[in-house]
């Protein structure tokens, strides 16, 4: 940490904020502020993948289980809400997410106004910790002020990496005193650690100017940042298909981010981009994708006959699937090569058996079976898992699939997400974390700062940037 930062004096006073750029150490600092601290500190954040990086520095920092409790600020209200409140009224996420977001802020500000749950959160923790604060919208934010009346609070954020304002809701201004209020007293990061540990800290340094660029609005040069490897066009083409490509052979840990944020463009954009390398790169999914919930959904649904929807499924979710499967009479093909068929036996068995009776225990293997086949791939991992995840459970614990998919990415939403290795994802997906490598797509069409800034300052060693234009101007 910087020499100018005081670890015991920032823990010592009772409400403030640590403002860090990208990169500065701020989950280090909460780290290094557990080893000053007393009983079980509350530790706030937005994703799971947030969760995951404190969890990590935490345990590689040897800090006492007993010293933390690590949750996303949705999560941490969903556990009270769904204690003190009446099941039956609260929304269902599947059918309308904003509604249900919106239904637990505004019922969970009214539950810790209440003396009991106050003293339960006394009883629970000795102090609360809030990162990535400039992602609070005012609804969150007012609910920490309940919470700084019963617990010592620290929030830590940085202005320029606000990119969370869902639904048209309005994010708190760490620089504004008459929302911050209690929390004026400012403390900062001055270290770019993530750059100097990976031993390019001329790159950090050019991050930090491109930083200063944004903050006053004015045009990114990238031709005047030999640090970074700017390569014109898109990833399609051949030079650049190439280059990625090589990058995912030499390397352990390369991110891959694209500007697009529509949810339909967002998940046919990636798809494409993760079968055209081979199904090498993860495809980051959200953890409240409506797609995971409307497939629980139709399995649930028995209306339609158990093969026409696995039909649906299959041919859906798995690519290089015609060499087996013929989506238009939705029958399995008759190999000629022996080996070949007998693949198809068991599979093809399965499917006659599941016209005449619904069993989600044949479902599954049915399947398992089809991914296994030679040349088949899926590119949603994350989805498909989560189904086969959740069609067992429901199966065994005589639940819904759909029951079982929400307690399923509620585990997830609990314990966290690791992401490592080669991805590709959004700001939203992947703020937060670090890459040795990342390699930044169309980084033309970035129409925000913010969304600029954490795309590139997501990695400690390279960056690779991506654009038809090298000069850039990401301001609305």
């Amino acid at each position: 940490m910087s020499s100018t930062f005081d670890v015991k004096k920032f823990v010592s006073e009772r409400d403030n904020v640590l403002i860090a750029p990208a990169g500065f150490g701020k989950t280090h600092t909460i780290s290094e502020c557990l080893k000053h601290t007393e009983g079980r500190q509350l530790i706030l954040t937005h994703t799971q993948a947030g969760v995951a990086s404190i969890k990590d520095k935490l345990k590689r920092n040897s800090i006492d289980k007993e010293k933390y409790s690590v949750e996303t600020i949705s999560g941490f209200i969903q556990k009270y809400v769904f204690s003190f409140d009446n099941s039956n009224t609260i929304p269902r996420i599947d059918y309308d997410q904003k509604v249900f977001y919106n239904y637990l802020t505004d019922k969970a500000l009214e539950i810790f106004s209440l003396k009991l749950v106050q003293d339960i959160v006394k009883i629970s923790y000795s102090g609360l910790f809030v990162d990535e604060y400039q992602d609070c919208n005012l609804k969150q934010h007012g609910l920490v002020l309940i919470l700084a009346d019963i617990l010592p609070t620290h929030v830590l954020g940085d202005p320029l990496q606000g990119i969370f304002g869902f639904n048209g809701s309005t994010l708190v201004d760490l620089e504004d005193p008459l929302q911050m209020g209690r929390f004026m007293a400012t403390y900062k990061l001055e270290t770019p650690y993530r750059w100097i540990i990976g031993q390019n800290e001329i790159l950090g340094n050019d991050i930090i100017t491109i930083r200063n660029s944004l903050i006053a609005k004015k045009e990114i040069d990238l031709l005047q940042f030999p640090s970074i490897e700017f390569r014109r066009g898109a990833y399609r083409d051949s030079g650049n298909y190439a280059y990625i490509m090589d990058l995912f052979s030499k390397n352990k840990s390369v991110l891959v981010i694209h500007p697009i944020t529509n949810p339909i463009q967002q998940i046919s954009y990636r798809q494409n981009f993760v079968a055209s390398f081979s199904y090498i790169p993860i495809l980051i999914e959200s953890l409240d994708n409506v797609d995971f919930y409307n497939w629980a959904k139709h399995f649930d649904n028995k209306t339609k006959p158990l093969d026409a929807l696995l039909s649906e499924f299959i041919t859906s979710q798995f690519s290089n699937l015609a060499n087996w499967y013929n989506k238009d009479t939705k029958k399995f093909k008759k190999k000629i090569d022996q080996i070949e068929e007998g693949k198809l036996i068991d599979i093809k068995n399965i499917y006659t058996e599941l016209q005449l009776n619904y069993s989600l225990v044949k479902a599954k293997e049915f399947i398992l079976k089809v991914k296994n086949l030679d040349g088949v791939n899926c590119a949603r991992r994350d989805l498909l898992n989560s189904m086969l995840v959740s069609i067992e459970n429901a199966h065994y614990s005589e639940i819904t699939v759909l029951e079982a998919m929400q307690n399923y990415r509620n585990t997830i939403r609990k314990m966290g997400r690791k992401l490592y290795g080669k991805c590709i994802g959004t700001t939203l997906l992947t703020k937060g974390l670090e890459f040795d490598v990342v390699v930044v797509l169309d980084a033309d069409k970035f129409k925000d700062p913010r969304n600029l800034y954490v795309a590139i300052s997501r990695c400690s060693k390279r960056l690779i940037v991506l654009s038809e234009n090298s000069k850039l101007n990401p301001y609305k």
